[in-house]
């Protein structure tokens, strides 16, 4: 069954029941080493502000009753040529597999493209294979191995 719903701007007043409805399961389901961490609240208060605050990012959301999924993209200059970076792509567990996620990354790209983008990238943890085939089924390939290690 494909859930149909539009994406929709955010505002100031939407990011403490954004924080609450979506960030914090994104966070533990996502990053469980850095929900651990009690400053993750006051660090995603900032960091929604300042995304609303700039032109280059892309903050989008999709509501039903509540909130079920955001997608921000930012776009990057590069020696004068636009790209776009998928930074955050999340839709609750129970509205998956419905079409929203698709539908939240092609509202961003659109609006990439509009703005002079030709190229879209996001970082994907190796360890979430479902988001890899997920990027896979829209096109994405891998381009790049990023090599990590906590110090």
């Amino acid at each position: 069954m494909e859930v149909t719903l539009q994406a929709e701007s955010v505002t100031s007043a939407d990011l403490a029941p954004m924080i609450e409805s979506l960030i914090t399961p994104y966070l533990q389901e996502s990053y469980p080493e850095s929900f651990a961490d009690v400053g993750w609240h006051g660090h995603w208060a900032l960091r929604l502000q300042e995304w609303l605050q700039d032109d280059t990012v892309r903050l989008r959301t999709l509501r039903a009753d509540m909130w079920v999924g955001f997608a921000a993209c930012r776009l990057i200059d590069r020696d004068g040529v636009a790209y776009a970076e998928l930074m955050d792509l999340y839709v609750t567990p129970d509205m998956r597999r419905h079409g929203l996620g698709s539908h939240l990354v092609e509202d961003v790209m659109a609006w990439a493209a509009q703005n002079g983008a030709r190229e879209m990238s996001i970082a994907v943890k190796v360890r979430h294979q479902t988001a890899v085939d997920f990027f896979a089924q829209l096109g994405f390939s891998p381009q790049k191995l990023l090599l990590t290690r906590w110090i």
